[in-house]
């Protein structure tokens, strides 16, 4: 798939980032693991519109674990 700038015809990865589809899902990464969120939020491209990831809230504990991992 791909979309046209200017004239210009380019690959649909060059407008988000990502192939084409569902969503992807941006985890938080600590310790070394990927760890579980109970709460997502949308990142939406400012090109298209669409929503091109999930993104996990980290709450504090998430947070405070991360910063004593690093």
């Amino acid at each position: 798939m791909s979309t046209t700038v200017s004239g210009l015809e380019l690959p649909a990865t060059l407008m988000t980032g990502r192939p084409q589809g569902e969503p992807g899902e941006l985890r938080n990464f600590v310790g070394g693991r990927f760890v579980p969120s109970e709460r997502t939020f949308e990142k939406v491209s400012p090109v298209t519109g669409e929503v091109i990831w999930q993104v996990a809230e980290a709450d504090s504990g998430t947070v405070d674990a991360a910063v004593s991992s690093a």
